[in-house]
């Protein structure tokens, strides 16, 4: 019996053109990105039931949190996993505090990729990212 095929997973890539572009490097054509750089786009887009959302700091002039409390609060998205990214630096006790506040909220998880890559190499960095949005669309119900 064959197996049914897979639909492509549909992410909701909310940010600036830089952290849109890296996203669609990273998936390239396993994944269908759907692209938001306002937070009126993105809150229309949460209709197409993306599988997961994945969100800028920097989005729309730092609208992250709004973009985060409307995903949770719609029916639709509540169980989306919502995956929180920063591109640029940010001093350490910023970054703890911003993940907290984000995870706080119902974020899967802040993923700091300057500071990754600082670490541990941008190839590394961006695998990380990767890797956390596809450990989260595995375990999607």
């Amino acid at each position: 019996m064959e197996k049914p095929r897979q639909e492509k997973p549909r992410l909701l890539v909310a940010g600036t053109p830089p952290a849109i572009e890296i996203i669609r490097r990273l998936f390239g054509a396993e994944a269908v990105c759907m692209p938001a750089s306002s937070l009126d786009d993105a809150i229309r887009r949460l209709a197409a039931h993306p599988d997961a959302i994945l969100c800028n700091v920097r989005f729309d002039e730092s609208r992250m949190f709004e973009l985060l409390t409307a995903a949770k609060t719609q029916p639709v998205t509540r169980q989306t996993p919502f995956v929180c990214f920063r591109l640029a630096t940010l001093p350490a006790p910023w970054r703890r505090c911003l993940e907290a506040a984000v995870l706080a909220i119902g974020a899967a998880a802040f993923v700091d990729l300057s500071s990754l890559e600082r670490e541990r190499g941008r190839d590394a960095a961006e695998q990380r990212l990767r890797d956390i949005v596809l450990e989260q669309l595995r375990s999607r119900p």
